[in-house]
């Protein structure tokens, strides 16, 4: 986990519901004793995971740094994909490169296949990164990244509409929904990282 404290979350008084790094006395709506909280305190989830704790899946991370600290919509993100046994696959201007957990510990998992497609996940990942044209020669940031190497693997495992013709539909069909949450909890955190509470 790259963030330097947990979320906690309750509610009290009033329907919003109260954001904090440790439960105070009183309620910072109100004024009131926490004595009787309208929602128990809970720890919010964490927005990320390590990239082989949940496999098979796309995961997707800030090119630089991690999501918590440094991620913001004007940089570029690295995606990959994990078979069904933790191994992870990117393509770059190194070309494949095969389980490099140490710079995914801090990612967004996605998954989209129920368990009846492990297998043939994992053929179509096989068969995708043995065909030449991803060596290292052939990268290019603009016309043969990671996101060409996603979409051609998503092309080939021909799962439900998944057929993705561009780097905007990927990003909007199949990353922006588990993106939202992760973009609200680096909100709520960095607004923690200066002040006791952030009601929302």
């Amino acid at each position: 986990m790259n963030n330097s404290f947990p979320i906690l979350c309750f509610k009290h008084c009033k329907s919003k519901s109260v954001f904090c790094k440790t439960i105070p006395d009183t309620c910072p709506l109100c004024n009131c004793s926490l004595s009787e909280s309208y929602i128990e305190p809970f720890v919010l989830p964490y927005c990320c995971k390590k990239a082989a704790d949940d496999p098979p899946s796309i995961v997707l991370k800030p090119t630089q740094g991690t999501f918590c600290n440094d991620y913001n919509l004007s940089k570029d993100m690295h995606i990959g994909i994990v078979n069904s046994i933790g191994h992870l696959y990117e393509f770059d201007h190194r070309g494949i490169t095969v389980n490099n957990f140490s710079d995914w510990l801090d990612c967004i998992v996605v998954h989209i296949i129920p368990e009846s497609w492990y297998i043939h996940w994992d053929q179509t990942l096989f068969s995708l990164i043995e065909n030449n044209k991803w060596n290292s020669c052939n990268y290019n940031v603009q016309s043969m990244n990671c996101y060409n190497f996603i979409i051609e693997f998503l092309q080939k495992l021909n799962f439900k509409d998944f057929n993705f013709v561009t780097k905007e539909q990927v990003f909007e069909k199949l990353l922006l929904p588990r993106l939202r949450y992760t973009l609200k909890y680096i909100y709520i955190y960095r607004s923690l990282k200066s002040k006791p509470y952030y009601i929302a």
